[in-house]
């Protein structure tokens, strides 16, 4: 009994500690370049393609999606506050794309943070702003 009890403590212990906070620039790089090549694949391969990478290019869709969602409209804590706002028609597979180009010229944020390269890449390429948030003054109250 004591056996079983130390063997699922190791195995819990392992996932746990095997599990990072963030995911980083490179590893986000690493598999939209894949969601970028699609493009490149001659036609009749673009299916095997995309069956071979399907979970990597899905990945990098799903987290690019999800800052998205994160981030637009989202206030950001610098030593002023800002609104960041996404251009409308700004889809997620332009933003992969943006990401991309702009990691080739930045390697150095490669083991930084996937959504701050992210957006540092929104913002060179003028889809994102960041606004200085203004909070109110006034006094608001529910009595007259």
């Amino acid at each position: 009994m004591k056996i079983r009890i130390v063997l699922l403590m190791v195995v819990f212990c392992g996932i746990a500690g095997s599990t990072k906070a963030q995911v980083t620039a490179g590893e986000l790089l690493a598999k939209c370049k894949l969601s970028v090549q699609v493009d490149t694949v001659p036609a009749a391969d673009q299916g095997e393609y995309i069956q071979s990478n399907a979970l990597r290019i899905g990945w990098c869709d799903g987290f690019v999606s999800g800052w998205v969602e994160a981030i637009n409209g989202s206030i950001i804590d610098s030593d002023v506050l800002y609104v960041a706002l996404l251009a409308r028609n700004t889809t997620v597979g332009q933003l992969v794309r943006i990401f991309v180009l702009y990691m080739r010229s930045h390697p150095e944020l490669e083991n930084g943070s996937a959504g701050y390269a992210l957006g540092r890449a929104a913002i060179d390429a003028n889809v994102m702003i960041l606004v200085p948030h203004k909070p109110s003054t006034e006094k608001t109250s529910a009595r007259p």
